[in-house]
């Protein structure tokens, strides 16, 4: 913070220029230098943070790129080769891969069911396997 008695154009501007955050006019009240104080020192807690959270986010990012990594090996070596439909779901069942029968099966592409919920596109009232297929009644079948 600078205290001057010039206060034009040409001074805020080096004072801007030299790394100054704030700056006051000769003769100030102490109130003013205060408050300026409080809010410079708010400032910098505020950065510091933000500092912080911007470098765990870059964490984040790089841990996802290194599991995107290691699906797309997963898709190029195994994955392509299967003829039934595969997925890879997180913990909240979001599909993080999807093989192109899937893909077919669902009629969709990549972009459009990556980062989606299973639960889009199975009918949870549809059986998944014959044995979970309820047995008709004989009168249903003529």
């Amino acid at each position: 913070m600078f205290a001057t008695g010039n206060i034009n154009k040409d001074t805020v501007e080096r004072i801007f220029q030299t790394g100054g955050d704030e700056f006051v006019g000769k003769p100030f009240q102490s109130d003013e230098l205060l408050v300026r104080t409080k809010v410079l020192v708010r400032k910098g807690h505020e950065e510091r943070w933000l500092v912080e959270r911007a470098r765990k986010l870059a964490e984040k990012i790089a841990e996802r790129d290194d599991e995107l990594d290691d699906l797309r090996r997963f898709r190029a070596g195994h994955c392509q080769l299967l003829s039934s439909a595969m997925l890879v779901l997180d913990a909240e069942e979001t599909i993080l891969f999807a093989n192109a029968p899937f893909l077919e099966a669902v009629h969709g592409e990549r972009r459009g069911v990556i980062g989606r919920k299973l639960s889009e596109f199975i009918n949870p009232d549809l059986p998944l396997t014959a044995a979970d297929a309820k047995p008709r009644a004989p009168d249903a079948e003529r």
